[in-house]
């Protein structure tokens, strides 16, 4: 290894946060319905190299892959569980590289131009082994990297309230009004999950929960809540063996109430939510809009089984190449659209990766950076069923993040389980 391998790859991960944090803050393609002022950023800084066009966060990921390249032996210091997934990743990026990008000729696609959306798009992966096997050893505590994270959201629930203040209210096309992305509400999942399941409370962690039940409000995201729900109820029951304390009912029971106390503060806030509760049901236009999307993407799956041999975000109408209506809008959910796009060979990888991942971190319970990831990956898969997040560079960080802690942790203890043995 080289000397400055802790500051590099500490750079890479406060870039890849940095860059995270400030699109989820400032970079939105809307109208600002409230003021009836049009904001837009129509452009994201980008470098130019050649004819091929990169993005900050693009560009990371290439380094780490070519990192990795470089490093693979040391990849080979992990226990079994760990490696079957590292080496399915590889497999996995080697794959795009050598079959699907090769594919996408026959589909017109313009290689080069698109190189970073189309290519790089499947590369995320490469950082879990970044962070497994280079990143974390530098680290002195397991959760530093956490504690980041949690200290970004810090900024988003200021560019929630500067919104709000100055009336940038962004009102989506199915009638809620949002102070921030909805793909946002999966890092206030990440931050609530870790700082509700710890050993001890400390004044810190209850603040970073209210900054959770803030950010919550300001995504205003049916699905994102639903989902929370689930997989804060399932956490609840297995970290207090079915619930035979009532310490932490009552803190479930008090964090739901502040969340509707702080949220009824705000009447044009309360108003929105409210109307987008009773609208839940399958036949509201936002549901039925899913269910289109996911046919089509589906119909796409059916003609091209094997590989999907698309790489872009294009869906086809069955039996024909014709483009339609949706052109370059994902499924908004991550199976159907790695099926689409990547065909049952990318998705068998894919979900290799996240159901082995989830199993460690399940085994691994006990540990309490394990169980938060564990139920940071669930949040993040069950939030990418009805929603295009999956792949989002906004997004992907939390999921590489718990998928490599999970890992790690994994490493950890098995290490010191060798330890007693011998």
């Amino acid at each position: 290894m080289f000397k400055n391998q802790k500051f590099i790859h500490r750079l890479i991960y406060a870039l890849l946060l940095l860059y995270q944090t400030v699109f989820i803050c400032v970079y939105n393609n809307r109208n600002n319905q409230i003021s009836n002022v049009a904001t837009t950023v129509s452009e994201k800084p980008v470098m130019n190299f050649g004819f091929v066009k990169l993005e900050l966060f693009d560009l990371l990921v290439l380094v780490s892959l070519i990192f990795v390249i470089i490093y693979f032996k040391e990849l080979k210091k992990q226990p079994r569980g760990n490696k079957s997934i590292i080496y399915v990743i590889m497999i996995y990026i080697f794959y795009q590289i050598i079959f699907i990008f090769p594919l996408s000729n026959i589909y017109n696609i313009d290689t080069i131009n698109n190189l970073s959306k189309i290519i790089i798009y499947r590369f995320y992966f490469i950082l879990v082994p970044i962070f497994v096997a280079f990143f974390f050893p530098t680290l002195k505590n397991d959760s530093t990297v956490i504690k980041w994270v949690c200290f970004s959201t810090i900024f988003l629930i200021i560019a929630g309230i500067i919104n709000y203040r100055i009336q940038n209210i962004w009102v989506t096309n199915t009638g809620e009004s949002r102070l921030l992305w909805g793909g946002a509400a999966i890092i206030f999942g990440f931050v609530f999950f870790v700082n509700y399941f710890v050993e001890k409370r400390k004044l810190i962690n209850y603040l970073y929960i209210l900054v959770a039940i803030i950010g919550f409000i300001f995504t205003n995201h049916r699905s994102a809540y639903v989902y929370f729900f689930i997989v804060f109820a399932i956490g609840v029951w297995f970290e207090y063996k079915g619930i035979q304390k009532l310490k932490p009912l009552l803190f479930a029971l008090l964090f739901s109430g502040s969340f509707v106390v702080i949220l009824a503060q705000n009447e044009f806030l309360w108003n929105s939510f409210t109307k987008r509760l009773s609208q839940t049901n399958t036949s509201d236009d936002n549901a039925q809009d899913r269910f289109t999307r996911w046919g089509l993407a589906f119909d796409y799956f059916l003609e091209h089984p094997v590989n999907g041999s698309l790489l872009s975000l294009q869906y086809y109408t069955q039996g024909t190449l014709q483009k339609s209506e949706f052109e370059n809008y994902p499924p908004h959910n991550f199976i159907f659209e790695i099926l689409s796009t990547q065909g049952i060979i990318g998705f068998a990888m894919i979900m290799f990766i996240i159901i082995k991942t989830l199993a460690i971190g399940f085994k691994n319970r006990s540990d309490k950076i394990s169980y938060q990831m564990f139920l940071v990956l669930l949040f993040y898969c069950l939030d990418a069923s009805f929603n295009a997040v999956f792949y989002s560079k906004w997004t992907t960080l939390i999921l590489v993040l718990a998928i490599s802690l999970i890992l790690y942790r994994n490493k950890i203890l098995h290490s010191h389980e060798n330890s007693l043995v011998h």
